[in-house]
């Protein structure tokens, strides 16, 4: 059939039928005992570039949960939430229709019967949807058990089959197809006869099929009576990689059926959209009225947030193949009576092209001003060229639409079915992307062509017999980082070089350059991305390696070499709860969300029964807390040393906010490096208190996720470094005199929370003791020799005091690691035995007066020093 001819702006007549004003009181179908139960069939379409969700109770891709139409597949984002099938008429004065938007579907599985009605036993029979592929047909010819939707194929109530006369596997010109209905023989119970050369027809290379009806029970989205109809619905792919512009776009046919004893007169039928393309508060829409299309595309050129496409957003069409009457957009919230459909009589003047109060589309602005031409298509303009009437030009004067979570609605051709007769329309969901969001339009555009050409050539429709599959793109040229660099900045770019159409890449980060699986996996749109040094593997030695894989009609292509890549996160390995009030302890992990940085329950860790965390103001995740906790140069002050949080008494504190003296109910200490359970390098901390609630002490309060967490306390180590309270307590006494008496915060805005959000408010008992350990982290080494014979690192340097000592030995041997001062002479002794070759750790004490030294790490064949500064 060919496509209706439309002008870019297309102007009609307000007929009388069009001006028709329809009852608000439209009876409702009676409820009773003998209603269908709600449709519970599902498939996929999955055969080529696209994942799609579909449903046999009206809507597609979304039936309240879990919404998906993935495409690219493989890429995890979605480009359509739903696509809602919306049928009404005229029986005589009265509007009869099934539809709705988001939830109260009003189509049930199965049949209808000679006098347009169903039964329970009917719905359950058929609920389901059938898919069959060219796969599926091969192997049944090649001697296979069929499959059971291929043998089950239910052409008892209408599912398209063809006889095989040659046996080529191809339906001919002379083989037509045969789709029974009532007073056919065998309608009702025929079985598909496989051996006597009966096939299913299938469109393209994965066809589903599925039929549905409007009488299985009460219509209460709309308020309507049913209009006794029976849908019968073919969905396909098209699958063949010598069509790429069709590889990532589906194809439907609805078939209605007027079971009822009267005919429906301005029957349209239709779809209510809402199409979130990738993050869905940044799209606009458009209608192209040459080709019959609803399109959404995004309203910049980054498609940013969860679930975003990136920096090269797609363009997604919804066009009727076979001829389309109208495209209407919608307004959600803020603009009263042009908002999307909630009953019947909106949901009809949807589909006739009309405003959700009955008022005609207009050109110019919102298409709401009464002066402008009435046209059934809303925002006709080419936005490529930023023409006027676009979602780009709403003014002739180049004012865009505010960018949202767009909707509308698109129609068939409408018509008059009388009892028994049939009215089928086509519909394609085509997917375009280019190098922008509006060359991504300029794709959808192409494949739109293409589809409309295929589609009166009736290609199609037909059998796809020998699917070609799309090959492995080539791999991409690596640019950044250089092979072995070490970046340091604290956003890690990579890029690439591009690959001729070809917009979606994997970055990949692995653990060896010959690793199956990766470590850490990203998609991206375009050829640069950024990785936070956070999101990297913590406190890593070894090198990553990165490569890149190009995304092409839903298939990965083959990876680029494996580069590596040294980069060093120092982070915290361990946080543990060391004493608390109620008996045995329970590890706390750093996991990937806050709440789970504890293994096992924490229950019983209070004789309260709350648990506590250790958290950082606003961190919900562990790479969260690192980056508040660790901000700035905290990191090289608070690495590798570990330290604790004392509920053991009052500490005099410091409010961040106007220097007042307060007080909080616990001590903090770096109690040293690997030395937790010597006392004599402890150092207690002075504790400065960023207080909330109008300058109170310690405050508790509840975070959006209800849970009780205190306000956060920055750590800072006093004027000289004392082992002991020696510094903390000269602090104290002249702190009101000299509250800035200390030096730079070691750990940043610490805070404590309740585990559990449903507890009272009570404080950590006395006796719980939180630790935080980095004392095991070893400085990174090259990657260059792991056979070289002697390495030593000394981190961090200068040092308040101790520090972390790193050595790697290429042979086994005794080993003599010492400290010695500028005058040679020897001022401690850290190793002294034999040692395995390999990496090791020992701790420098903080005993040392400020100066410099020399750390001397001795072999029996080699010799290797670094220098130390202590500062105060």
């Amino acid at each position: 059939m060919m496509r209706w001819l439309a002008l870019a702006v297309l102007t009609f007549p307000l007929v009388a039928s069009a001006q028709k004003t329809v009852s608000e009181a439209v009876p409702r179908l009676a409820a009773s005992g003998t209603e269908c139960a709600a449709a519970e069939g599902e498939a996929l379409l999955d055969a080529a570039g696209v994942r799609a969700q579909l449903y046999n109770n009206g809507p597609l891709f979304w039936r309240g949960a879990g919404a998906l139409y993935e495409v690219p597949k493989g890429l995890g984002r979605n480009a359509m939430f739903v696509t809602s099938l919306m049928v009404g008429g005229l029986v005589e004065d009265e509007l009869r229709f099934a539809g709705s938007t988001f939830s109260g579907w009003e189509f049930w599985p199965g049949p209808l019967d000679e006098s347009g009605t169903t039964t329970p036993e009917t719905c359950v029979a058929y609920d389901r949807i059938w898919v069959v592929t060219t796969e599926d047909l091969a192997a049944y010819e090649a001697g296979e058990t069929p499959a059971d939707d291929l043998a089950e194929w239910p052409v008892a109530t209408g599912a398209p089959f063809y006889v095989d006369a040659d046996g080529d596997g191809v339906q001919g010109d002379t083989e037509p197809t045969v789709s029974l209905d009532l007073g056919d023989p065998g309608y009702g119970t025929r079985a598909l006869n496989l051996a006597a050369g009966e096939r299913p027809v299938i469109f393209g290379r994965q066809t589903a099929w599925w039929i549905m009806n409007d009488a299985g029970g009460t219509h209460g989205w709309s308020g309507a009576s049913a209009l006794g109809i029976e849908v019968r619905v073919t969905a396909w792919v098209h699958g063949d990689a010598r069509e790429p512009d069709l590889y990532e776009s589906t194809f439907y046919r609805y078939e209605i059926v007027n079971r009822s004893a009267e005919t429906i007169r301005d029957l349209h039928a239709g779809f209510f959209v809402d199409a979130d393309l990738g993050n869905f508060g940044d799209d606009r829409l458009g209608a192209d009225s040459t080709r019959q299309m609803l399109l959404f595309y995004n309203g910049d050129d980054d498609d940013q947030g969860f679930g975003g496409y990136g920096a090269v957003p797609p363009a997604l069409g919804i066009d009727i193949l076979s001829g389309a009457h109208a495209a209407v957009p919608t307004y959600k919230n803020g603009v009263p009576g042009y908002d999307e459909p909630a009953d019947a009589v909106e949901g009809y003047r949807m589909l006739r092209g009309l405003w959700q109060n009955g008022d005609p589309i207009r050109i110019g602005g919102l298409g709401i001003d009464s002066t402008g031409t009435v046209t059934r298509w809303g925002f006709p303009g080419d936005e490529v060229a930023l023409e006027f009437w676009s979602q780009e030009n709403i003014d002739g004067e180049g004012t865009a639409l505010f960018r949202d979570d767009k909707k509308g609605g698109i129609s068939a051709l409408p018509t008059n079915l009388a009892p028994g007769e049939r009215y089928a329309f086509d519909v394609a969901i085509l997917f375009g992307q280019g190098p922008s969001r509006l060359g991504s339009i300029t794709a959808l555009r192409r494949v739109s062509d293409r589809a409309q050409t295929l589609y009166e050539a009736g290609e199609l429709t037909r059998r796809i017999v020998d699917p070609a599959v799309p090959a492995p793109s080539s791999a991409p040229g690596l640019l950044l980082p250089d092979a072995g660099g070490t970046p340091s900045l604290d956003e890690i770019p990579f890029t690439w070089a591009p690959l001729a159409d070809t917009w979606t890449y994997r970055l990949e980060l692995l653990d060896s350059p010959d690793a199956s699986t990766p470590l850490l996996g990203r998609f991206v749109s375009g050829t640069e991305t950024t990785f936070d040094r956070l999101e990297l593997p913590l406190n890593r030695q070894d090198p990553l390696y990165w490569r890149v894989r190009a995304l092409r009609l839903g298939v990965l292509g083959a990876p680029s070499e494996a580069r590596p890549l040294t980069v060093y996160t120092p982070a915290f390995e361990r946080i543990t709860v060391v004493a608390n009030a109620a008996g045995p302890l329970d590890t706390l992990r750093t996991g990937a969300t806050y709440t789970e940085l504890r293994e096992g329950t924490l229950d019983g860790q209070q004789q309260n029964g709350t648990a506590w965390l250790v958290t950082a103001e606003e961190a919900d995740t562990y790479r969260e807390f690192l980056d508040v906790v660790l901000e700035g140069d905290n990191a090289t002050r608070a690495m590798p040393h570990d330290f604790e949080a004392r509920f053991t008494g009052v500490s005099v504190a410091i409010r961040a906010s106007n220097n007042a003296v307060t007080s909080i109910p616990f001590e903090i200490w770096d109690i040293g490096v690997g030395t937790p359970d010597d006392p004599d390098d402890d150092v207690r901390l002075i504790p400065i208190l960023h207080d909330v609630n109008n300058n109170r002490d310690l405050v508790l309060y509840r975070d959006s996720l209800n849970r009780a967490v205190t306000s956060p306390v920055s750590w800072h180590r006093p004027r000289g470094g004392e082992p002991g309270e020696v510094g903390y307590r000269r602090w104290a006494a002249s702190a009101e005199a000299d509250p800035l008496g200390y030096g730079p915060a070691v750990l940043s805005r610490v805070a404590f929370q309740q585990s559990g959000g449903d507890r009272d408010i009570t404080l950590p008992e006395p006796g719980t003791v939180f630790r935080i350990e980095s004392s095991r982290q070893v400085a990174p080494f090259p990657a260059s020799a792991p056979e070289a014979a002697l390495e030593l690192e000394v981190r961090p340097n200068p040092t308040t005091g101790a520090a972390a000592v790193g050595y790697r030995l290429g042979a086994s041997g005794r080993v003599r690691l010492r400290v010695v001062d500028m005058l040679g002479r020897e001022v401690a002794v850290l190793v002294d035995e034999a040692v395995e070759a390999g990496t090791h750790r020992a701790g420098l004490g903080a005993g040392l007066a400020p100066g410099t030294y020399v750390v001397v790490l001795d072999t029996e064949a080699d010799r290797v020093s670094r220098l130390v500064t202590v500062v105060r």
